[in-house]
C-alpha cells in the first residue's frame, strides 16, 4: 500500500514493514505504530523477512525539506530529527520507554537549547509564537471566567482561522453544473436539481439540504480555485455554516453529453465519475 500521512493515525491498519519519509519525530513514531500492530496468533503469521517491527525512513540528502516536498513540515524539526536518527541509527527504540526524551530531544524550545539553537531554531520560535497568537484570537474562554455566554458569540472569526491543522490550506469544492451559457447552476449533470435554497421564511438551509451539499463536495488544495463570484456560493447560503463555505466548481454540459471543467490562468479541473478531481494544464 502506499499512502499519504492520512495513514498515520486514525486507522487502525497492520504492516509487516512500514517504509516512509522524513517526517518529524512525531510523526514517525504514529507511522511506526501501524508496523506489527496486532498478534496473528491464531490468524496467520509474519512473513520470515519481518519477525520484528522495523520502520525505514528514507532521509533526503541536501536542503531540509527538499523542494518537492513543500512546506508541509518545519525545517528545524527535519533536521533535528534526521539529526537524533543520525545518532541512533544501531540502536532500537523501546516504545515507550524511549520516546519522552526523544520527542523532548527533538521538540525542545530555545530555552533548553541555548546556544545549540540554530537560525531555523529561531525561525520555529517565531512561528509557534504567532501561531499561539492566533489561536489566543479564537479560543473559547475558559468556564470559569464566564458569567454568560455572549463573549463565546460576539465575534465574526474567519474560517481560515480555525483549521484543525495549523498550515491547513484546503477547500471543499461543490461541483456545480450548467447548459451552454445558461446562468442557472445545477447539482446534477441531467440538470434536474437546482441549488438548494433555504424555505421561504427562513434564513439558513435545512440539515437534509447541509447533508446533501457534504456528499457532493469534494476536498481540494484551496490554491486550485481562485476566489470569484463564479465560484462563490450563493448569497442566500451565508447564513448556514458549511454551505457558506464551499466553493462551487462550474462545469458546462456540452451537446454530447460530456463536461468542459473550470479553467484557471494555470489549469483546468474538472470532476470525473470514475476518477475524481482531475487537474489539467491549462492550454
Amino acid at each position: 500500500m502506499v499512502t499519504t500521512q492520512v495513514a498515520e493515525q486514525s486507522l487502525d491498519v497492520d504492516f509487516d514493514l512500514v517504509v516512509t519519509d522524513l517526517a518529524p519525530l512525531a510523526q514517525l513514531l504514529q507511522r511506526a505504530g501501524r508496523g506489527h500492530r496486532h498478534s496473528l496468533v491464531g490468524r496467520g503469521h509474519r512473513p520470515t523477512w519481518a519477525p520484528t517491527p522495523r520502520l525505514v525512513v528514507l532521509t533526503p540528502t541536501g536542503e531540509l525539506p527538499p523542494p518537492a516536498w513543500g512546506n508541509v513540515y518545519d525545517q528545524a524539526l527535519l533536521r533535528r530529527t534526521r539529526d537524533l536518527l543520525a545518532e541512533q541509527a544501531d540502536t532500537p527504540v523501546a516504545i515507550p520507554d524511549a520516546v519522552t526524551p526523544m520527542i523532548e530531544t527533538v521538540y525542545a524550545d530555545l530555552n533548553a537549547l541555548a546556544e545549540q539553537a540554530l537560525h531555523d531554531d529561531h525561525r520555529r520560535a517565531g512561528q509557534d509564537a504567532a501561531y499561539a497568537a492566533a489561536a489566543d484570537t479564537a479560543a473559547i474562554p475558559a468556564p470559569n471566567t464566564l458569567t454568560d455566554l455572549y463573549p463565546i458569540t460576539d465575534r465574526d472569526l474567519d474560517p481560515d482561522l480555525l483549521t484543525t491543522r495549523l498550515g491547513a490550506d484546503s477547500a471543499r469544492l461543490l461541483p456545480v453544473y450548467r447548459v451552454d451559457d445558461d446562468a442557472t447552476y445545477w447539482l446534477d449533470l441531467q440538470c434536474s436539481r437546482p441549488l438548494p435554497m433555504p424555505a421561504p421564511g427562513h434564513k439558513r438551509l435545512t440539515r437534509e439540504q447541509v447533508a446533501d451539499l457534504a456528499r457532493l463536495s469534494i476536498p481540494s488544495p484551496a490554491t486550485y480555485l481562485p476566489d470569484g463570484s463564479d465560484t462563490a456560493p450563493p448569497a442566500e447560503w451565508n447564513k448556514t455554516p458549511l454551505a457558506r463555505e464551499l466553493r462551487l466548481l462550474p462545469h458546462r454540459v456540452l451537446p454530447d453529453g460530456h463536461t468542459q471543467g473550470w479553467q484557471t490562468e494555470r489549469h483546468i479541473l474538472r470532476l470525473d465519475p470514475v476518477l475524481g478531481l482531475v487537474r489539467s494544464t491549462a492550454g
